[in-house]
This record gives structure tokens, C-alpha cells and sequence, in this order.
């Protein structure tokens, strides 16, 4: 019987987390990278951070919206979640 300790599954998730923020670091880069000149990689990465804690407030966990989510940041602004129809659509969507 294999048994996965709950150590090794947080190593596994933190794993797993690296490696979504490193695909998106790629993705923005690739398909936004006159939008993202000035940020530098720290603060891109730093960004994806965030937004993916920020996309969690609103129930967002899925990969695949996720992305969609932090598309939005780049093309709106990296608060774009705090403007007014923002934050109504977000608010309706998750429920919140």
C-alpha cells in the first residue's frame, strides 16, 4: 500500500504552483509583452502571485480561469479588480 504523508503532499502542491506560475509567466509574456516592458520578471512574477491569491477571493481556481483572470490584469491594470464593473461582475460570478 502506498501511503502519501501530508508533508509530501505540500511539497507536491507548492510543486504544482511553481510550475502554474511559471507557465504563466511564459503565456503573459509571450501574448503581452509590449504590455509588460516595464515590469521586469520579479515583478511579473510577484503579479502572477497576487492575482492568483486576488482570483481565489472570488472563488476563481480553476487553471484555465485563472489565466483569463490574469490576462484581465495585464490588459486592465493589475487592480482592475477594485474598479466598479469589475468587481460587480467578479461579485456576481463567484457569489461573493
Amino acid at each position: 500500500m502506498l501511503i502519501i504523508r501530508p508533508e509530501q503532499v505540500k511539497v507536491l502542491e507548492q510543486y504544482m504552483v511553481s510550475q502554474f506560475e511559471e507557465q504563466m509567466k511564459i503565456h503573459l509574456q509571450w501574448f503581452f509583452s509590449e504590455e509588460l516592458q516595464t515590469i521586469g520578471e520579479v515583478g511579473l512574477r510577484e503579479q502572477i502571485r497576487l492575482g492568483v491569491k486576488k482570483a481565489q477571493l472570488y472563488q476563481i481556481t480553476k487553471e484555465g480561469d485563472v489565466q483569463r483572470y490574469l490576462e484581465c490584469a495585464v490588459v486592465y491594470g493589475w487592480e482592475f479588480d477594485t474598479t466598479s464593473w469589475a468587481k460587480e461582475i467578479l461579485q456576481l460570478a463567484s457569489g461573493v
